[in-house]
């Protein structure tokens, strides 16, 4: 944008009124933030419906203090996104509460030429929600999509986990500043998302952790997403609080049908009832977007065409022998590509003999189960292993 305000002035204002408020009544009284800034009392006195404490704020809260926060997040690493700038998503602009400053660690994709969806969930997720989100994740990124989550445990951290393993993009959307990662079992998984996407929050660094933080974080995933999926959620996960934030932004809603007996898949039946678009592959997302992002998105290879059934000549009994010897043969551990991630390579050295299940590879790997599945995904596409019937995985 032309005639852009200086970046310390929309920290200042982001850190006088705090994060999750809204700034449209100075935008569209004062045009930017530094004209507001230099109104002084009389100016801030002014806004409409404003209350005493707020002016006390804006009073109190100093361009010194938007300095110490722009130094911090350079020390980071981390670069600040003004409203006023061109590298603001658009998706955001028009959002309730839109933040006035976003704090980024990575590299953003461009958010008009490239599709973002929204891979959310509760985080005491079951094994089915963690291969769900793997599933679906990986294919996303596989086929040029980015993966959008909140970075936390459960559903969240295997979508990222899965969408960089297929060798895609991923944002995290933070509810704490650059300096603090949340939870910390999660630090690792920080630096790989920042190597292949980004991490940004509204939240400036020293900011102290709150509940009120997650549902104010959620309309940002939502809000730079074209369409958010929820994967596993009860009726009172924070997911759903995300959903109803796509709804009010007119985004597109899906939800992965869920088992009815499960009470965290409560949340994803209801809002399939209500209109949700179901879920079982990454195709049925897609499908919605391909006409607008041609050059983006690689349908063929998700829509897989049924096999033609070939008649065989063989007798039963042929058949029956060459199934006997198949049950027989016993596969050998081959070596892996050396490109393939470490968490795989551990995965894969645990597999032999039996099928294991994915609790015993996680026991045995020492990986935790969201890592365990996104690399038992990339075995998988290397044709490295096979899943069996209950859920479990073997050499293939």
């Amino acid at each position: 944008m032309e005639n852009r305000c200086p970046v310390e002035y929309w920290v200042w204002l982001s850190l006088a009124l705090g994060t999750g408020m809204r700034y449209d009544s100075v935008i569209d009284k004062y045009g930017n933030p530094r004209t507001f800034y230099e109104t002084g009392e009389e100016g801030f006195r002014q806004l409409p419906k404003v209350r005493e404490e707020t002016v006390k704020r804006l009073m109190k809260t100093t361009l010194g203090d938007a300095y110490r926060i722009m130094e911090k997040t350079e020390k980071l690493k981390g670069r600040i996104i003004t409203f006023d700038s061109d590298e603001y998503p658009s998706r955001l602009r028009n959002i309730f509460a839109y933040p006035a400053v976003l704090y980024v660690r990575g590299e953003l994709p461009d958010f008009d030429d490239n599709l973002y969806i929204a891979m959310v969930g509760t985080r005491k997720c079951s094994q089915y929600g963690i291969n769900a989100a793997v599933k679906i994740s990986g294919e996303l990124a596989a086929k040029g999509a980015v993966v959008v989550s909140g970075l936390a445990e459960g559903i969240d951290g295997a979508a990222h986990s899965a969408a960089i393993t297929a060798g895609g993009k991923t944002v995290a959307v933070m509810a704490t500043g650059l300096d603090r990662v949340y939870p910390n079992s999660n630090k690792g998984l920080f630096e790989k998302i920042v190597e292949n996407g980004a991490v940004v929050t509204d939240y400036p660094p020293g900011a102290e952790l709150s509940g009120r933080n997650f549902p104010v974080r959620n309309r940002l995933i939502s809000g730079i997403s074209a369409g958010t999926v929820i994967v596993e959620a009860s009726m009172r996960s924070g997911a759903l609080i995300t959903a109803n934030h796509a709804i009010e932004q007119g985004k597109d809603v899906f939800a992965v049908p869920g088992n009815i007996f499960r009470d965290n898949l409560a949340g994803n039946n209801m809002l399939l009832k209500q209109g949700a678009i179901p879920v079982t592959c990454a195709a049925d997302i897609l499908e919605e977007y391909e006409y607008k992002y041609l050059d983006r998105i690689e349908m063929s290879k998700l829509r897989l065409e049924p096999r033609a059934v070939k008649k065989s000549e063989s007798s039963k009994a042929e058949v029956s022998e060459k199934a006997e010897k198949a049950e027989k043969k016993v596969p050998q551990r081959r070596e892996l590509p050396p490109e393939m991630s470490e968490e795989s390579k551990r995965v894969y050295a645990v597999l032999e003999g039996e099928a294991k299940s994915t609790d015993d590879i996680s026991a045995e790997s020492g990986l935790p189960f969201h890592t365990v599945a996104s690399a038992l995904t990339e075995l998988e596409i290397y044709g490295m292993v096979r899943s069996f019937p209950g859920n479990s995985f073997g050499l293939k």
